[in-house]
């Protein structure tokens, strides 16, 4: 997987058009909130962005919302539009995913659980998506 998605267009972001329709963002709120499909954080009075750990613990979430964006795009032919940042931030969320599918199917699998190395790659690959997620958010880059 981890070679095809270099291959791929990446997610589906619009840039530059501002505030989507269904923006449920709300002031003041500190929570992640749903906003023209990617579910992103909604900055408290103060414009404090989430921690890391708050990105790690809903990890699963964001890597999937990236991967319907970016198949949004592919299907809407406005994959050409997306800026190399989110191209950066697809790639981490397919490795992630890869690596958590490998993981869950070990698990239900495997009689003696996980072996270290699968569960270090998926902690690994978490880790490495929910930095480059908050790099992305902290950027500004428009929606």
């Amino acid at each position: 997987m981890a070679g095809e998605a270099s291959n791929l267009p990446h997610g589906y972001w619009q840039a530059g058009t501002g505030v989507l329709p269904g923006d449920s963002r709300g002031e003041g709120t500190g929570e992640f909130a749903r906003i023209g499909g990617i579910l992103t954080h909604s900055r408290g009075a103060a414009g404090k962005m989430p921690s890391l750990e708050e990105y790690l613990e809903r990890a699963d979430k964001l890597a999937q919302d990236v991967v319907i964006e970016w198949g949004a795009a592919v299907k809407a032919g406005n994959a050409d539009l997306l800026p190399a940042q989110f191209e950066h931030l697809f790639d981490k969320a397919c490795r992630f995913r890869t690596a958590r599918m490998i993981a869950n199917d070990h698990r239900a699998r495997a009689r003696g659980g996980v072996s270290k190395a699968v569960e270090a790659e998926e902690r690994v690959t978490r880790q490495t998506f929910a930095e480059a997620y908050k790099a992305y958010e902290e950027s500004g880059l428009p929606r």
